[in-house]
């Protein structure tokens, strides 16, 4: 399958539909059709490029169980209800658990980016720092601000990375 791209913004080497598991595939399917993986701006795409992940496809352990889950970033809808939502796929068995993190307007200078656990950051909510105990899920746009999503007694939390 080809890499989604749109006129004026740069594609990422080998981000495909076919990197996305097939049970995440079909529900995506299901729940949002017609959906794609949104273009990003020619620099975001330059800052993936051989990276082992995408600027909407991340994967880790999120909720700490030892089993690769995923999230995804994609575009769904017609014309001018096009919305862009990003979603956390938690891995239960054979199939993955949806937990819907963000929705808006389709925006090409927005991207995800892993957040590894152990790694350190700072809730400017809360001005303090902490330590990720699992992985987590960062949803930034570009040099200009950033949430993480963690994982945390059965949900997912937004905490305010950067502004």
């Amino acid at each position: 399958m080809a890499v989604m791209a749109m006129r004026g913004v740069g594609p990422v080497r080998g981000q495909q539909v076919s990197s996305v598991p097939n049970p995440i595939t079909g529900a995506l399917n299901a729940r949002y059709p017609g959906w794609v993986f949104p273009a990003v701006s020619r620099n975001i795409a330059a800052t993936f490029n051989g990276k082992p992940f995408f600027p909407n496809l991340v994967f880790g352990d999120y909720d700490g169980d030892r089993r690769r889950d995923y999230a995804v970033r994609i575009v769904y809808g017609k014309d001018a209800d096009k919305m862009q939502t990003v979603i956390a796929f938690l891995a239960r068995g054979q199939t993955f658990e949806p937990h819907v993190l963000d929705i808006g307007p389709p925006d090409p200078a927005t991207y995800l980016w892993p957040a590894l656990k152990g790694a350190k950051d700072h809730d400017y909510e809360t001005n303090k720092d902490f330590v990720y105990a699992n992985d987590g899920i960062m949803f930034l746009i570009d040099e200009k601000a950033g949430v993480a999503f963690v994982y945390e007694k059965g949900e997912f939390r937004r905490l305010v990375t950067s502004d």
